[in-house]
């Protein structure tokens, strides 16, 4: 299930275009028949189920309706915490995780609202119309989001199922004798021998919990071993200690035992000669420290957290005492001198760990603080507090962030300087780590054949007239599409010109997203091979302003 995790979460930031989806018009993406592949693929699941709403959108003759739209963009919600999380099915963590991602998108679409709002204020009456469509979608995934939200919490709200039965009440059944009759009665004899044998293992069992605390209490180390006196252990598995392999870890029911290697024979550890100890003391990260080389430079560590610290030092104490008892005897100098490497190196790699912490934290902390100004700047909602802001830029879950300032981009900046600041912020968020391990960085992007058409940038004045025009090649796409983006105009429109006829696909003006002005009427009279050769170029143009910082509705 993991390979289909892991391609499917790199289908998240195109799978995002649901959002952006206009009523009554086909929505297509590049990656549609990969998803349909994994969907196949992957075992029943929530995270498959949720994957068959979204890709049933491509198997639907005609345009999206606004319901259609509303259940797939729900479905790409759950599908992004999922994959977010690392899980195929909602556990208590990511239905919580859900509800905040929900409450996110709520915020993010409450954004698109009011920009579209602005935005329709100086529209032409075909791109109210887009705008208008655009607006109610955006109040029924407004709806959408809050009924998840409500079930979400509900389940939340349910308590579980208590495993602690309350005991049952032993009533007395002690047949009295009656001053008639002086027969005697078993019944009685055999019920005061049960109650006596039950108190008796009782008692018994208090005195060797006792015991054992006694001697855990007098042990020579923090883990606070005790013997164990049986003649022999059945363990059901065994771990040899990586500094001292003389000796091993070994599991039963829970409990962790501490013994020669040697002394093992079939399953069973032979302890004829009391060597075997039961640990009282330790966690499944001590017996990680004690069995586990971290620095083969085969694990991705991360800053050790506080229990893991804590196990580290009971680690290093059991080491050191063992080398006490047993130096020159079952272990060497040599040994505890590698030991004593090896800890050293622990120790420096615990540190540098906790300083990348760190440095992430304060540099995730000026990344964050910047974003919010940006957003409160430009008088726009934050839908996560900073800490969580700070949480999710350093895991990287920076698609909504992202997002958020695209759309500032877009509406609000035409100062150069300041679009450049901008986009410098956006690239910090997405790639905090570097260069985003998610994209491969030798992969080109297909270009689209225009067959011999020009890319046309046209800036109109207030009458709807040209008043300027820029032609471009094929291969300057992305120059075309920026020069679009920068221009400050009451209008402008991107299209192409192919044999002196005009195609437009993108309308937008000074401060104003950019919106799709592909009529149905004229997508109904293209044949196929028109519709693929028009839809392509559409899409790479699409693709373009989205890349460059652009927004689109």
């Amino acid at each position: 299930m993991s390979d289909e995790l892991e391609i499917i979460k790199k289908q998240l930031p195109e799978m995002a275009g649901i959002l952006n989806a206009v009523p009554g018009e086909r929505f297509e993406l590049k990656c549609a028949q990969t998803l349909l592949i994994v969907q196949r693929r992957m075992e029943e699941s929530e995270l498959q189920t949720q994957l068959a709403i979204y890709n049933h959108l491509f198997s639907k003759e005609g345009t999206a309706s606004i319901t259609d739209l509303s259940n797939v963009a729900v479905a790409y919600v759950k599908i992004k915490t999922l994959c977010e999380a690392g899980n195929s099915n909602f556990d208590q963590i990511s239905i919580r995780e859900l509800i905040k991602e929900f409450h996110a998108q709520e915020t993010k679409v409450l954004n698109i609202i009011h920009l579209s709002k602005v935005n329709a204020l100086a529209a032409e009456d075909y791109q109210k119309e887009i705008i208008k469509r655009t607006l109610n979608k955006s109040e029924k995934y407004l709806k959408a989001f809050a009924d998840e939200i409500k079930r979400a919490e509900k389940k939340i709200e349910k308590d579980p199922v208590s495993l602690i039965q309350p005991k049952e009440q032993v009533s007395d059944t002690r047949v009295e004798e009656t001053p008639k009759k002086s027969k005697r009665h078993i019944f009685p004899m055999i019920f005061d021998k049960g109650v006596g044998w039950v108190e008796g293992f009782r008692y018994r069992k208090d005195v060797n919990s006792f015991l054992k605390k006694e001697e855990a209490r007098q042990a020579d180390s923090r883990c606070e071993e005790i013997p164990f006196y049986e003649k022999t252990l059945k363990y059901t598995e065994r771990h040899i200690c990586k500094d001292i392999p003389e000796f091993s870890i070994f599991l039963k029911r829970g409990n962790v035992y501490f013994g020669k290697t040697g002394n093992v024979n079939a399953g069973v550890y032979m302890n004829q000669d009391q060597s075997l100890l039961e640990l009282m003391n330790v966690s499944q990260d001590f017996i990680q420290f004690m069995t586990t080389d971290l620095l083969n430079g085969q694990y991705e560590l991360k800053a050790f957290t506080d229990s893991e610290k804590k196990a580290m030092q009971l680690y290093f104490n059991y080491v050191c005492v063992c080398f006490e008892k047993h130096i020159g005897r079952e272990l060497s100098v040599q040994e505890y001198l590698h030991f004593k490497d090896y800890y050293n190196r622990l120790i420096l790699m615990m540190f540098a760990l906790e300083e990348k912490k760190q440095d992430d934290y304060y540099r995730a902390l000026s990344i964050a603080d910047n974003y919010i100004t940006y957003m409160q700047g430009y008088d726009l909602t934050v839908s996560d507090g900073k800490e969580d802001i700070i949480k999710n830029i350093i895991a990287e879950k920076n698609l909504n962030y992202v997002g958020d300032l695209k759309l500032i981009l877009e509406i609000h900046v035409v100062c150069e300087d300041a679009r450049e600041s901008l986009q410098s912020l956006i690239e910090k968020i997405r790639y905090f780590h570097g260069t985003n391990k998610s994209e491969d960085p030798e992969k080109t992007e297909e270009p689209v054949d225009l067959k011999g058409a020009k890319i046309v940038v046209e800036i109109l004045n207030e009458m709807g007239q040209i008043s300027d025009e820029a032609i471009f090649s094929a291969p300057n796409i992305e120059i075309a599409v920026m020069d679009y983006l920068k221009k400050n105009a009451i209008g402008k429109r991107i299209g192409i010109e192919k044999n002196g006829v005009k195609t437009y696909f993108f309308a937008g003006k000074r401060g104003g997203m950019s919106i799709p002005i592909l009529t149905n009427e004229t997508r109904a009279a293209w044949n196929e091979d028109e519709r693929i050769y028009f839809e392509k170029i559409e899409q790479k143009i699409s693709e373009t302003i989205i890349k460059i910082g652009g927004y689109l509705i």
